[in-house]
């Protein structure tokens, strides 16, 4: 149908014909890259850089394209390969053969018979991936948030954000590229529902180092980063403990900042130091940490240590209608601990504690970033003393026990505190330390 603008009508009076085969080649892909390739047609003699107007197909077949990609009836081929073509028995990466021809009312093309070579994503791209979201007022009500995702090896990716306590899907494919394969990214939408507006989430993957190198979640107004890393203990029967390396139990303390240390500089905040421990599987890299902080808030995580010790924290914690939480990132470190001043784990987790209803500190805190410290549990020798401690006679002592803050130094008077290997007794309160015949130190009170 023709309108009232200007109509150009092509008339065919002749069989297509293809560019001759010397003068072109079908360009090389990455799994899950955009593709786009026009097949070229023999120029019109009087118009160059123009297919001949006389020679018009009206179809085109492509038979033995890869997965992912397919031929319009204009000749463009377009989509994203899937996968790679391997030998059947080397398993190298081979290319693929394609057989092209053009149609029209008065005949087909001499079939062109092209390669096409569809590298496939590296491994390191592949798999799980998990990692902490900043705290963001507008966007997770400052409560930080986690990240969570897989990739296929076709490039199709689908996870999880938790934005608070609340979570959302998101899928889609990888954006990746033949001239910069180890750095594929990612942009999608992401709903919140009809009431919020769609998050759009980025991220940019990183082969060579196994991690999320740039992750952004924006309302278009507010954007919170996110870092992460990729599972890469891989079980195989060359392998069976991948994770050896960094398998183990550990412990470690987390400390407040020196500026808010001390009750009586800081009535408000908890004194002392907060607590976790986590054990990591030799097979899986798999850990569940479990934590306790100076408020008494006991929480949990399970996660997985990343390439070079990366273990994500993230936890929202204390009531529905006023909830805190802990996030932040430790590193372990591979190495046994040389002594008891070694830390082989150290990072920072946030902790924030909104205003709360109760008696345990409820005008809460703004966050505090709490420095975690500690190293993986070397278990000595049957018949080592604890901590290194000298063996002593029966009756003497060779350790003290010091209880500080919330002004317990003045609760009541205290005793001399022995020196090592001299006999004696420690009160702080009516806790007693010092063994006893019999075995069992009473408990403190």
């Amino acid at each position: 149908m023709l309108n009232g603008a200007n109509n150009i009508a092509f008339v065919y009076t002749q069989p297509p014909m293809i560019e001759p085969e010397a003068g072109w080649s079908l360009p090389d892909t990455l799994v899950s890259e955009p593709y786009a390739f026009q097949v070229p047609l023999t120029e019109d003699p009087f118009e160059a850089g123009q297919p001949d107007p006389l020679k018009t197909p009206v179809s085109f077949k492509a038979v033995g394209l890869p997965p992912g990609l397919t031929i319009s009836s204009t000749g463009l081929i377009s989509g994203r390969a899937t996968v790679e073509k391997r030998d059947k028995i080397t398993k190298d990466v081979i290319p693929y053969t394609v057989t092209i021809t053009a149609t029209n009312k008065f005949g087909t093309t001499t079939p062109i018979i092209k390669t096409l070579l569809v590298t496939p994503l590296d491994t390191n791209l592949v798999g799980t991936f998990t990692g902490v979201i900043e705290r963001s007022a507008t966007l997770n009500g400052f409560l930080g948030g986690a990240f969570n995702m897989s990739v296929t090896s076709k490039g199709a990716y689908s996870g999880k954000i938790t934005m608070g306590a609340v979570n959302y899907s998101f899928k889609g494919v990888l954006n990746s590229s033949l001239g910069n394969p180890g750095a594929p990214t990612a942009t999608v939408k992401v709903s919140r529902g009809a009431a919020l507006r769609p998050l759009t989430l980025f991220f940019e993957l990183n082969s060579t180092t196994a991690l999320i190198n740039v992750g952004t979640l924006t309302d278009g107004r507010t954007i919170a980063n996110f870092t992460g890393h990729r599972r890469v203990w891989l079980k195989t029967a060359l392998d069976p403990l991948p994770a050896q390396a960094y398998a183990g139990y550990y412990t470690l303390g987390m400390d407040l900042p020196a500026a808010l240390q001390g009750t009586a500089a800081n009535p408000l905040i908890p004194q002392g130091t907060s607590f976790a421990s986590f054990t990591i599987s030799s097979t899986t890299g798999a850990l569940t940490l479990a934590g306790k902080l100076i408020d008494g808030t006991g929480f949990t995580y399970a996660t997985f240590v990343g390439p070079t010790g990366e273990v994500a924290v993230f936890k929202t914690l204390y009531s529905t209608k006023a909830r805190g939480s802990v996030v932040g990132t430790i590193l372990v470190d591979q190495e046994m601990p040389a002594d008891f001043d070694d830390y082989t784990n150290s990072g920072t987790v946030s902790w924030w504690k909104p205003p709360q209803t109760g008696r345990t500190y409820p005008e809460g805190w703004e966050p505090i970033d709490l420095m975690a410290l500690g190293s993986r549990y070397n278990p000595p020798p049957a018949g080592t003393p604890v901590m290194g401690l000298l063996p002593v006679l029966p009756g003497q002592i060779n350790a003290a026990v010091q209880l500080l803050e919330a002004n317990v130094e003045t609760a009541l008077p205290l005793s001399n505190v022995p020196g090592p290997s001299q006999t004696g007794t420690v009160q702080r309160g009516r806790a007693r330390r010092g063994p006893r015949r019999g075995g069992r130190a009473p408990a403190g009170r």
